[in-house]
């Protein structure tokens, strides 16, 4: 089993037994495993990078909703996720990356999938490659 969906199940434990304190935590992490469940097969667990991807997706949701509630529903799933590189880190890595070499964004984009799954917005590292190259 996935660590990130074991520590989810643990907060879960916890909060229960933080009653009120952690009542919109354990309801919230209830509804992120209902999400991993539904994406799983019988078959197939997925991969810490394919449930912070679901998480990911949860925070985006809630971001357009805007609310109070929403934005302490996403303070509480940052906990899950990785933190995102900072633009000057991403932009000497494609620095160093055209100096080496690569002409075009593909390489890039492929550089920073395999080497920073889930800790980049892709836009940014899009923008910056477009930027390097041109």
């Amino acid at each position: 089993m996935s660590t990130l969906k074991e520590r989810i199940q643990s907060d879960i434990k916890v909060a229960m037994k933080a009653r009120e304190a952690g009542a919109l935590k354990k309801e919230l992490l209830k509804v992120v495993l209902a999400e991993f469940s539904r994406v799983e097969d019988a078959s197939k667990q997925l991969s810490d990078a394919e449930y912070q991807a679901i998480i990911k997706k949860t925070v985006k949701n809630l971001k357009e909703v805007g609310t109070d509630k929403a934005n302490q529903e996403i303070e509480i799933l940052q906990e899950y996720l990785p933190a995102e590189l900072a633009a000057d880190f991403i932009e000497s890595e494609i620095n160093k990356l055209v100096s080496d070499g690569a002409s075009n964004i593909g390489v890039i984009m492929g550089y920073f999938k395999k080497n920073y799954e889930g800790q980049y917005d892709g836009r940014i590292v899009s923008a910056a490659a477009r930027q390097a190259l041109s």
